[in-house]
This record gives C-alpha cells, sequence and structure tokens, in this order.
C-alpha cells in the first residue's frame, strides 16, 4: 500500500467546477415580457412535451420547410426539448410551447434562438450572435393567425428584453404561409441563403421598423 506522506506532496486540489452560460441581459424582471398575447399562452418546455414534439417532427407535412428532415425516433425532440430547458433556465433566447388561452391545447411552439448558442449540427451556416424568430404550428391550426400572433410576441421579447438592435427569420421561398408570417411581422427581405443545397429567404426587422410599427398601430 502507499502511503501519502505529509510534506512530500502538495494537498490535492478539488477540480474546478464548470460555471454556467452567463444569461442573456436582461431588464428589472418587471419588464420581462408577458408569456399571454391576445389569445395564445407560451410556457417553457418540460420533458412532458417529448411525446408531443416527437410527433410533430415525424409528420412529413410539418417537417417538409424545416432545415432539418423529418425524424425517424424521438432522439431529436429528447435533444431540442433538453436544449430548450437549458437555455431557459439561464435566461437565455429560446423556444416555448404555444397553447390556447381559452381551453389550454398545444398547437406549436415558437421563439427565439443566437445561431452561436445551436449546436452546430443544426446548421452549416457561420454561427454568430444573430437573433432568430422561429415557429412550428399543427397542420390542424394553420390558417388561424396563431403563427403571426406568437412570432410578434417573440419578437418583443427579442427587441425589449433581450435589447437587440435586430431581428431576422429565414423560411423556404416555397413557403408562402411562412413568408407572409414575416411580411405581416414588418419584415423585410434582407437576402437569401443556401444551405445544404436548398434555398431560404432571410427577412428582419430592426429595432427602428419595430418601435414604428407599434406607434403605429
Amino acid at each position: 500500500m502507499i502511503a501519502r506522506m505529509a510534506g512530500l506532496y502538495p494537498p490535492l486540489k478539488p477540480l474546478p467546477v464548470p460555471r454556467p452560460p452567463e444569461p442573456e441581459p436582461r431588464p428589472a424582471a418587471a419588464n420581462v415580457a408577458a408569456v399571454e398575447s391576445e389569445r395564445l399562452r407560451y410556457r417553457d418546455f418540460t420533458e412532458g412535451d417529448i411525446p408531443l414534439l416527437a410527433r410533430w417532427m415525424a409528420d412529413p407535412q410539418m417537417m417538409k420547410n424545416m432545415r432539418t428532415p423529418a425524424a425517424l425516433d424521438d432522439t431529436a425532440a429528447r435533444v431540442f426539448v433538453a436544449w430548450q430547458m437549458s437555455r431557459a433556465a439561464a435566461g437565455r433566447p429560446h423556444f416555448r410551447i404555444i397553447e390556447r388561452r381559452e381551453d389550454g391545447i398545444v398547437v406549436g411552439h415558437c421563439g427565439l434562438k443566437r445561431l452561436d448558442d445551436w449546436p452546430r449540427e443544426q446548421s452549416s451556416l457561420e454561427a454568430d450572435a444573430e437573433l432568430e424568430v422561429g415557429y412550428m404550428l399543427d397542420p390542424k391550426w394553420w390558417g388561424h393567425g396563431y403563427a403571426t400572433e406568437a412570432a410578434l410576441s417573440a419578437l418583443a421579447d427579442g427587441f425589449n428584453n433581450f435589447g437587440r438592435d435586430r431581428i431576422f427569420a429565414r423560411a423556404n421561398p416555397e413557403n408562402a404561409a411562412s413568408v407572409a408570417v414575416m411580411k405581416r411581422c414588418g419584415m423585410a427581405l434582407d437576402r437569401e441563403d443556401l444551405e445544404d443545397g436548398r434555398r431560404f429567404v432571410r427577412y428582419q426587422i430592426t429595432r427602428p421598423q419595430w418601435e414604428s410599427r407599434l406607434t403605429s398601430r
């Protein structure tokens, strides 16, 4: 048996504990955006949402316009939910579940992401700190204006609570409904992106444009 003799070796130091990511700067709690809009309520993801998200991600109709193909199992859903829960806990931009206020029915999810916070395998584009708004709705709830209402709430969160000067969104140019949502939110065409051989149109809105939109309503 080897014994540690006093004075011959320095005492062992504990391993450093990794620091959690720094939260995005937020103003006072009283100014944090409400989690409700006119018809919708937005809540953070929980593990209980994995089965529903897995069903959505396996639905070719829902995934045909997304930048990732339909999933074959629930692994992608588990990764996505875990990532959103960690972002929410760290106070960073994240996606939320969308519920109808009148009956609590889940209709989709919507929110914000920073490209440099997102797992690199999710995008072949150069990662940076830009803020993107995204949304996914169950097809049975298409055509009710929920995507526009949820996207507007996410934009308000980005400008009011994360202090951004511009926010962008991307869509398959053939997805006319999604492009219409971006336009109804006051976003303007910025450029086209090519990702994994597929074209995506990029729309954006700046803080002055957002504020002008609010004052003109």
